[in-house]
């Protein structure tokens, strides 16, 4: 009996030490915002306090209500929505702020998302962390979608198809950066962007009867 009493605590203080090498702050984070935000964006941080310093971090489940989408930023770069795992490096010591991101795109509801993080070279070092998002309400001055945008993807400028005089165009990054506020051609619904670099772009355009948001993709 006091051998098994031994071999279960050495079972449990390895499990315990293996998860506590890395960890994020915290093992669920939850958010919530109205619909008409960009995004709703939960920061956790993470730390390596263990001799490894490749990791590879994996999106485990990611549900979604209609129309939202999610994205995961590690210290290397934001990902796009459909990426599900990505390798990264940090130092024995080292933290960053593990960022997920959901995309309501104006629509009310829910998204969760797990996250599986482990050392390359030894998997037994690994932890988790769980995001819930909630969105909730539509602010009046945020309308359905009554404009397209093409062509998508676009190479050096865009039209918008709208019957709503437009007053002015912003343009977002996926990490809900403000890029810039993009310039209108004279007497048309014409953007130049061929100064973007490659990726997914959101563009809020502002109209006389309220705020339109429409994602687009530079391709080049």
């Amino acid at each position: 009996m006091k051998k098994f009493l031994i071999s279960i605590f050495c079972l449990v203080t390895f499990i315990f030490n293996a998860q506590s090498q890395i960890s994020f702050e915290y093992a669920t984070k939850k958010a919530g915002a109205l619909s008409n935000e960009f995004d709703v964006a939960l920061h956790n941080k993470f730390t390596n306090n263990s001799d490894q310093d490749s990791f590879r971090w994996v999106r485990k489940s990611n549900v979604l209500s209609p129309s939202w989408e999610s994205a995961v930023c590690d210290n290397v770069q934001c990902h796009d929505v459909i990426v599900d795992s990505a390798n990264f490096s940090l130092k024995k010591g080292g933290f960053f702020d593990f960022i997920i991101h959901f995309y309501p795109y104006s629509k009310t509801g829910n998204g969760s998302m797990e996250v599986y993080v482990y050392a390359i070279n030894d998997p037994s070092i690994n932890t988790t962390s769980f995001y819930e998002a909630t969105t909730w309400g539509l602010s009046a001055n945020i309308l359905e979608s009554s404009a397209s945008i093409y062509p998508n993807p676009v190479q050096n400028l865009f039209n918008i198809r709208t019957e709503k005089q437009i007053s002015s165009v912003r343009i977002f990054s996926l990490t809900g950066s403000l890029v810039e506020m993009a310039p209108l051609n004279t007497g048309s619904h014409q953007f130049q962007v061929d100064h973007l670099k490659n990726g997914i772009y959101l563009a809020e355009i502002t109209t006389s009867s309220g705020v339109i948001r429409e994602k687009f993709v530079v391709s080049k």
